[in-house]
């Protein structure tokens, strides 16, 4: 197993000769040392710390002789006396800690890996356990990954309020320019400065009301400035999500494109569109049922290989978590996808935009969806920083003007940082997209950029 024995003794002659260092460096995991003895006397002197004990020679074998190791201790007084002079300063101990880390992360995968390759051998060929062999494994792996970096989880002020000026700074040369990735909706880029990375969206609304069109729309409009993006899809097909983005693209109208009466000029838009659109980096996948494991996998692979910048899910509660907490209760696994979303936001740093439905009780003409109305989990409300509800009160009035469109509402309900209030906006079913109602861009109007005059939400 991979080791590195000099580097323990020097770590540990380090904490003998400046036993500050010991906060500086963090509490150790005992199993970080490969060699019994380092273990041993690396736990005798964190008791020894954490009581406000001298640390010495006859203090550190006293307190290990304690210990259930202290056989170890006993017999190695020589060892541990050769400790205290292993090294002329401590100077160096941040590297010989990385040297001792690195030697037990290799130790901890290799463990980790031989256990699933047995449990791979033992496994029978079914396909269910084929399949909760697989989230084992990323699971194993997620876990590997974020250890590794949690000693790196607790990072000064000064570096986040060196971001928070620079981010100042660029709001201030744009001059009301959206500091994220645009949504292409007008007022809701105003109201939220568009989708930051780290960020989880939440786009909400009763079946048919247009949250898998808002999905696409806000994933074209990353794609066509040249943002990768990649869309899970869990409810539509490739295909089916291909025509939509092609059919609002060129404005010709879906229904007359699946009867086959299209006009000479809607071939020539569509082929038209279908070329610029080819060029953007949108990227699709189709996977029904997909469980939160494999998301988190397959996010990382696409930030990995292809750049990826924003992801979209459409939607959150078609999404599974296998965990045995989440087999208690719809709400539970509801629960665990919504912090799974969040969690790879914030790993992945790149901004999450998941679609999600709501209760029967927002359904109606006049009512406006809340918070509450959020199915299944009050835990999707505590994660997303961005709560939007979708409201189109002339959905179901037939004498409505479906060449016009219809008027419909974009309702934030929550932003951690930004006003809540309705976004304007003009539905064409027939292109399957939402149209701005505002035309003038970063308008400098208060009233315009963030709007307070709508109905109470």
């Amino acid at each position: 197993m991979p080791f590195n024995e000099d580097a323990e003794r020097g770590l540990l002659c380090s904490f003998l000769l400046d036993p500050t260092i010991i906060d500086q460096c963090g509490n150790l995991d005992p199993q970080a040392w490969w060699h019994p003895l380092h273990g041993a006397v690396y736990e005798a002197i964190m008791t020894l710390r954490n009581t406000g004990k001298v640390i010495d020679f006859i203090a550190v074998c006293t307190e290990g002789a304690r210990q259930e190791n202290g056989a170890i201790i006993t017999d190695q007084a020589a060892a541990i006396s050769e400790l205290f002079t292993f090294l002329p300063s401590a100077g160096n101990w941040e590297y010989y800690r990385l040297l001792v880390l690195e030697a037990w992360q290799k130790r901890q995968i290799i463990q980790e890996l031989n256990a699933l390759i047995a449990k791979a051998y033992e496994s029978t060929a079914a396909t269910d356990d084929v399949e909760s062999l697989m989230n084992e494994v990323e699971g194993t792996l997620l876990r590997l990954r974020l250890a590794s970096k949690a000693d790196q989880a607790l990072t000064h002020l000064r570096t986040h309020l060196k971001n928070a000026v620079t981010s100042l700074e660029n709001a201030v040369k744009l001059k009301g320019a959206t500091t994220g990735f645009s949504t292409g909706l007008l007022d809701l880029d105003r109201m939220t400065s568009g989708c930051k990375p780290g960020q989880l969206w939440i786009i909400a609304g009763r079946p048919s009301m247009g949250k898998t069109v808002i999905g696409m729309q806000l994933s074209l409009a990353f794609a066509k400035s040249q943002i990768p993006v990649a869309f899970f899809s869990l409810e539509m097909t490739g295909d089916e999500l291909a025509e939509r983005i092609l059919g609002s693209e060129a404005s010709v109208d879906l229904q007359r494109w699946r009867d086959g009466f299209m006009k000479t000029t809607d071939s020539t838009k569509l082929l038209r569109s279908a070329n610029e659109l080819s060029t953007c980096p949108l990227f699709l996948d189709e996977t029904p049922g997909l469980s939160v494991f494999d998301f988190r996998s397959r996010a990382r692979r696409a930030v990995i290989k292809h750049g990826v910048k924003a992801i979209v899910v459409d939607y959150l509660q078609l999404m599974t978590s296998p965990s045995r907490r989440a087999q208690q209760s719809r709400a539970m696994e509801v629960a665990e996808i919504s912090m799974a979303l969040k969690a790879t936001a914030k790993e992945l740093r790149v901004p999450v935009i998941a679609m999600a439905q709501l209760n029967r009780d927002a359904d109606g003409k006049e009512r406006r969806p809340g918070l509450s109305n959020l199915r299944e989990s009050g835990q999707i409300e505590q994660d997303a920083d961005v709560v939007c509800m979708i409201h189109r009160p002339h959905k179901d009035d037939r004498e409505l003007d479906r060449t016009n469109g219809e008027p419909a509402e974009l309702i934030i309900a929550k932003q951690r940082n930004g006003p809540v209030g309705v976004v304007h906006l003009n539905f064409r079913g027939g292109y399957t997209r939402f149209e701005n109602v505002t035309q003038d861009q970063y308008s400098n109007n208060t009233d315009r950029r963030q709007r307070t005059d709508s109905k109470p939400v």
